[in-house]
């Protein structure tokens, strides 16, 4: 199966318009990404921007305008969200629109779906004295509450967070993606406008589209109907680099009835590396898979997890090793956890092993072809990232990985931070900062 192939133009200074033509899939999709960089005094605001203008716009001023208009548009759907890649905040506005190539007497579709992206991006509701609608604000202020306070129910994802946030606690990468609700009181219309100024004005803006197009019509309509203003990019510095002088054990304590044990590492290579593909070779090893190390010796032989994975945030160079354990089993699944990465870093890989992550990472990538969803992601993250990884370049070089390849890569990785999520009982073991 062939690569996907993007056009790219710089519409204004740091618009990047990236066009990927494709008659496989039948609707057209849309991201707007605002990339800014993370930081605690404005994640938050960051955060709630979007959901404020989802509510409304100077044309579609309430959720039902928007809802009709998007029918009249053929059923678009649309959405908003915000995401953390490295040490960068991304606003992200998501749209799909069937694909005027394949609906008979639909010309102009995708001309409407730009103006109406136009429309709620950069023409929001606003008071007469230039301030967002407090009761938007005020509704969307609460929603956003509950869905950073509602985190600590996702036992999984708040161990993680947790764990970063320890990890990472002199860094912009321990801030969480949605800010803090503890700042959300201070956010008033009248600032929160003026944070969607800066946000709108000094952003890098990635526009992904992904279908049926012609890439210079798509061109040609964001050009003209896309006028985001320009007032200065802000700089976005890379990723913190930073070496843990010693392991620090933190122990937080909730009413839970199965322990989370998240091991936290530094990882040599990031994702616009060379040794990128060798990396997704030894996370694939170590944890990647339900044939991965992790997986088979701390849940199927031990006996010790109901879950055990790793995972990586490659633009940072941060990974995290998994177990979800019976709380009185916290040394013995972390000695084994560690025995893993050990065995990797000594080239203690077997040959099945070795060849079914090669096969797995190649699906994965191979199949990801035939979802837009994730083209469109691998085509931002290699927008924040710093490197375009094509399919075909990256299946070629994992095709290639060595044992020793793999082995190199896991010598490198620095343990920094035991996190470990557990209940009430017994004795202090150590602290949350």
């Amino acid at each position: 199966m062939s690569d996907i192939t993007f056009s790219t133009w710089e519409l204004r200074p740091g618009v990047h318009l990236h066009v990927a033509p494709t008659e496989k899939f039948k609707t057209v999709r849309i991201r707007v990404a605002l990339e800014t960089p993370l930081a605690q005094d404005t994640a938050t605001a960051n955060a709630l921007v979007p959901m404020v203008l989802r509510r409304g716009s100077q044309r579609y001023p309430t959720l039902r305008d928007i809802a009709r208009h998007l029918e009249s548009l053929y059923g678009s759907a649309f959405g908003f969200d915000t995401r953390k890649i490295g040490e960068s905040q991304i606003i992200e506005a998501h749209y799909h629109v069937p694909s005027e190539r394949f609906l008979p007497g639909a010309d102009g579709l995708l001309r409407a779906s730009v103006e109406f992206l136009a429309e709620t991006l950069l023409r929001p509701l606003l008071t007469a004295d230039g301030a967002f609608l407090p009761e938007y604000v005020q509704s969307e202020r609460e929603s956003l509450r509950q869905r950073i306070d509602g985190l600590v129910d996702e036992r999984m994802q708040y161990a993680v967070q947790r764990c970063y946030a320890n990890m990472c606690r002199d860094e912009p990468f321990g801030i969480y993606r949605y800010g803090k609700s503890e700042d959300l009181s201070h956010i008033d219309p009248a600032g929160l406008y003026a944070r969607y100024e800066r946000l709108i004005g000094e952003s890098r803006v990635h526009i992904i589209v992904v279908g049926a197009v012609d890439p210079e019509k798509t061109r040609e309509l964001f050009a003209a109907g896309f006028p985001i203003p320009r007032d200065g990019l802000v700089d976005i510095p890379a990723p913190a680099v930073a070496q843990p002088k010693s392991v620090r054990t933190v122990v937080e304590r909730l009413d839970v009835l199965q322990g989370v044990l998240v091991l936290g590492c530094r990882l040599p290579v990031r994702y616009a590396d060379d040794a990128y593909p060798a990396l997704l070779m030894y996370n694939g090893v170590l944890g990647g898979f339900s044939h991965s190390k992790l997986f088979m010796e701390v849940r199927e032989r031990a006996s010790l997890a109901y879950t055990a994975f790793s995972r990586m945030d490659t633009v940072k160079g941060v990974q995290i090793l998994f177990a979800g354990i019976d709380v009185g089993k916290f040394e013995q699944a972390r000695d084994i956890m560690l025995r893993q990465l050990d065995d990797v870093r000594e080239g203690k890989v077997t040959d099945s092993e070795l060849e079914a992550t090669r096969k797995a990472l190649v699906n994965g990538l191979r199949s990801g072809l035939d979802d837009p969803g994730q083209i469109i992601h691998a085509r931002l993250l290699g927008a924040v990232g710093g490197r375009q990884w094509g399919v075909d370049e990256l299946v070629a070089a994992v095709e290639d990985v060595t044992r020793d390849d793999i082995a190199e890569v896991a010598r490198g990785v620095a343990l920094d931070t035991v996190y470990f999520l557990r209940d009430h009982a017994g004795e202090d073991e150590g602290h949350a900062d």
